[in-house]
């Protein structure tokens, strides 16, 4: 079982199957830890192109509303953890995922994750978000494949799809490896139509005689 960022105080939160950069169903919702103070689900937006490659674009909208994080934030393990509005402290974020269709790899991440703190004190509950309360913190992340190494991936997974794949012979990033498999699988297109045509021949022949 995991939990949690053990510097949020809470070691009750199982984050068992959460994404770890790798979805087993690119196109199914995926569970995500977000910077240790909450777990989501993601929503599928859709499918997309990133520097060549198709992607399945991964969204979370999390609601402050719904997520009052004061437990996290003591995590003194008393009732104070649950006492309405001890800490009054709200979260939001928002996260945006692209992963590849094939390999499930995520190949790019952009979060914004926002504390919102309700200024009217403690004791205080169900903040409006438009008046009563004023964002104090914020936490960006992002990440992203490089230039080269997604041109090597078009190289060796996108463009050696299909029956044709071997027709750039090699000729993709700098330092692919494919350039002998290339070759070989066009000889034996050669050698296979080369029979096709030798069997074409002695049926004719045989229909002849």
């Amino acid at each position: 079982m995991g939990s949690l960022s053990s510097h949020v105080g809470n070691d009750f939160t199982d984050q068992t199957g959460a994404i770890g950069g790798i979805a087993a169903d690119p196109q199914s919702p995926q569970l995500v830890n977000l910077v240790g103070y909450a777990l989501a689900n993601t929503e599928v937006v859709g499918e997309l192109e990133f520097k060549g490659i198709p992607m399945v674009h991964h969204q979370v909208m999390l609601d402050p509303a719904s997520n009052q994080i004061q437990a996290k934030l003591i995590g003194s393990g008393t009732v104070v953890d649950v006492m309405p509005g001890a800490l009054p402290v709200y979260f939001e974020s928002h996260v945006d995922i692209y992963v590849e269709e094939i390999t499930g790899i995520a190949m790019y991440g952009k979060s914004k994750s926002t504390f919102h703190l309700d200024t009217r004190g403690p004791g205080f509950m169900d903040p409006m978000f438009a008046g009563d309360t004023h964002p104090v913190f914020e936490i960006h992340t992002s990440s992203e494949i490089g230039d080269d190494d997604a041109e090597s991936f078009v190289s060796a997974v996108i463009d050696n799809q299909g029956m044709f794949f071997w027709t750039d012979f090699g000729t993709g990033a700098e330092g692919s490896t494919d350039d002998m498999a290339d070759f070989v699988a066009f000889g034996l297109y050669v050698v296979a139509i080369g029979l096709v045509i030798m069997g074409m021949r002695s049926r004719g022949s045989a229909d002849d005689e």
